[in-house]
């Protein structure tokens, strides 16, 4: 319970070296595996984006963009190609529905978001820190085609890892009561 109840987010411009290495990562995501997954279907997918790949991502959103805003924003555009450059190392977690099947396109959604959340969570008890977001860049037709995701499909998030640079403040929670009622059927 200390571990989920002292879950942060640290965004990506706060996460420096070192990122997991490849066997703390096996185990991140030997961890994340164990979502709740109706039908097993295994509806998302992961991709790992290190090293000199975070230069080359950084250059597919900058050409994307490009290409798909007029007029372009050169502030936000500097944020976005930024992006994949903050954290030593950034996931890609996309949608892989099972189309058509029984089990719901909402359910297996909520499969790969139950991913991200373990990923967060499996990272942080190995001693690592992690951002969770999307933007723009989730859902650019070009971004997505640079990684080989289909344009039905959805990039569910990136998850940038990496060692806190600093503490986050904790921000304010709802209390219980405003978002937990019991349902008597009366």
């Amino acid at each position: 319970m200390e571990l989920l109840n002292a879950r942060r987010s640290v965004p990506s411009i706060d996460l420096r070296e070192p990122g997991p290495d490849a066997a703390t990562l096996e185990r991140i995501f030997t961890a994340a595996l164990r979502v709740p997954d109706h039908g097993g279907l295994t509806p998302w997918r992961i991709q790992i984006i290190a090293g000199a790949a975070r230069q080359r991502f950084s250059a597919a959103i900058a050409a994307a963009y490009a290409a798909e805003v007029t007029p372009p924003d050169e502030a936000k555009a500097a944020k976005l190609v930024g992006g994949p450059l903050r954290a030593p190392l950034l996931l890609v977690v996309s949608s892989k529905l099972r189309r058509p099947h029984k089990v719901p396109e909402g359910e297996q959604l909520l499969s790969g978001g139950a991913l991200c959340q373990n990923i967060l969570l499996a990272a942080q008890a190995a001693g690592f820190s992690g951002f969770w977001y999307t933007g723009w860049t989730a859902y650019s037709p070009g971004v997505k085609r640079a990684l080989g995701i289909e344009l039905s499909e959805h990039i569910l998030g990136y998850i940038a890892l990496g060692t806190a640079g600093r503490v986050p403040q904790e921000r304010p929670r709802p209390a219980i009561a405003d978002v937990v009622s019991e349902w008597r059927g009366e």
